[in-house]
């Protein structure tokens, strides 16, 4: 686990598999509650409850950065361990969660590759570069999937990308 600690917050980074095939789970420590970015294994959740446990605070929300499985397929054992806390992907990537690969006009024909979750994934929420959630703001960042986005935290110069 390694931990950023910037004046009153910090993120927690989890991975499992560094050297093999590293899959990541960013926690944000707010003032008043955690918030998780990415969750692509079950793995993660035992060491979510010990952070909910350690610093007293819960967890608000799963922020998703695109949808493939190796940063979603833990959403089943999050939902089960914190049924509070809400999901939200990019609107663009909610559709491929659900099923739909169609290409949207003026998407490239290779915007839709890589793994993906073989089993539903239920989201609460949706949104789009340019949001505000909490401290952080949302930026478009296609490529990876049509609707990667990255999570940019202004008043302590982090960026959260997902994949790199």
């Amino acid at each position: 686990m390694h931990v950023y600690q910037k004046q009153d917050h910090q993120l927690i980074q989890l991975t499992v598999l560094p050297h093999l095939f590293p899959v990541n789970c960013y926690v944000w420590e707010g003032p008043t509650a955690l918030t998780i970015i990415d969750m692509g294994t079950p793995q993660f959740v035992p060491a979510l409850k010990r952070l909910v446990d350690q610093t007293g605070k819960p967890i608000k929300q799963l922020l998703l950065t695109h949808a493939h499985a190796d940063h979603v397929n833990g959403v089943p054992a999050f939902r089960r361990a914190f049924p509070h806390a809400q999901v939200g992907i990019s609107e663009r990537d909610a559709a491929l969660l659900a099923g739909n690969f169609t290409l949207q006009p003026n998407e490239d024909p290779q915007a839709i590759q890589g793994g993906f979750a073989k089993v539903t994934i239920k989201t609460d929420f949706t949104f789009t570069g340019g949001d505000r959630i909490d401290d952080w703001q949302l930026l478009n960042t296609p490529g990876h999937t049509p609707g990667s986005l990255s999570f940019f935290q202004p008043d302590q110069r982090i960026v959260v990308v997902g994949d790199a």
